[in-house]
């Protein structure tokens, strides 16, 4: 609920929050999410379409509107990265910052991160 409130507050208020309901149209709604992801993020963007397109369906519900004009915008896409495998030193780092953990919570370290075979390769292994 809070996030919800927060997209409201935030976001769509100041971005169209002094529309009148039947002004909200198709086109303005496009601008405003645009303008939300080009000043943000994409999934900023999302959250306000998501926020925006459940209020213009209350008002459609109650006969406000004729129709939820979200209904009709564009998806808003994002651009996913690649994976990536870790270098030699960030899996060092991160075994590294593995024993650190696990001594830090349970005193000694117990667990080997350094090696793999048989079974279960890529895990962690419990020392006999």
């Amino acid at each position: 609920m809070t996030t919800y409130d927060d997209t409201l507050r935030l976001r769509v208020v100041p971005g169209v929050g002094s529309l009148r309901i039947r002004e909200l149209t198709v086109g303005t709604a496009e601008r405003f999410l645009n303008a939300v992801r080009d000043k943000t993020e994409p999934s900023a963007a999302k959250h306000a379409k998501t926020v925006l397109s459940q209020a213009m369906g209350l008002a459609a519900r109650h006969a406000a509107v004729e129709h939820n004009p979200l209904r009709n915008v564009s998806p808003i896409t994002t651009e996913k990265e690649l994976a990536r495998a870790l270098t030699l030193d960030e899996v060092r780092k991160l075994r590294a910052g593995l024993r650190a953990y696990e001594r830090a919570w349970h005193g000694t370290s117990q667990i080997s991160w350094t090696s793999c075979s048989g079974r279960g390769c890529g895990s962690a292994r419990r020392w006999q």
